[in-house]
């Protein structure tokens, strides 16, 4: 009886999971650091979640080095246009970014730069837009990170980005 009980229960958990029942999922990334120089300028972290009607992502920057200059964080949203394949089978879920192809234009959303301090940012992408329409069918490529706006000509100092893969 007991076997049969856990047969069931991972049969419901499995059907649910490749039905696309509506949850949330969320995975924590960082700390990361970026340095120029030898020295700290950035440390990010933060965590990723796919919700049913909108993927969020929230950015923790720490502006680690006291020299003015300013950090922020950002996130890039960009459609996938048809379902992800890997090993041979679809899935809507992936880790590698060979198997999806993107419509090439990402959202990109940066909070306010910020000296000298610890801050927060949220950024939330629905689904669809207000009306109901330009809808991710297939879901979002997700990038996060956090940088420091250095002065010109030098590169802004940006951690190595988080990538996740969400589907409404």
């Amino acid at each position: 009886m007991r076997i049969a009980r856990t047969f069931l229960a991972v049969f419901i958990s499995g059907a649910m999971l490749l039905s696309g029942a509506a949850f949330a999922s969320a995975a924590s990334w960082g700390p990361k650091t970026s340095t120029y120089q030898g020295n700290v300028k950035v440390t990010g972290s933060g965590s990723l979640t796919r919700y049913a009607g909108y993927s969020r992502s929230v950015v923790k920057v720490t502006d680690a080095a006291t020299d003015n200059i300013a950090s922020y964080g950002y996130t890039d949203f960009t459609k996938i246009k048809e379902t992800c394949t890997t090993f041979g089978g679809s899935y809507w879920v992936v880790a590698t970014a060979g198997s999806c192809n993107l419509t090439g234009s990402a959202k990109h959303y940066s909070s306010a730069e910020k000296t000298n301090t610890t801050f927060s940012t949220t950024f939330d992408k629905p689904w669809c837009d207000s009306n109901g329409n330009d809808c991710a069918n297939y879901g979002y490529k997700v990038v996060a990170g956090a940088c420091a706006q250095m002065p010109w000509p030098i590169p802004d100092s940006c951690t190595y980005a988080y990538v996740e893969y969400h589907r409404p």
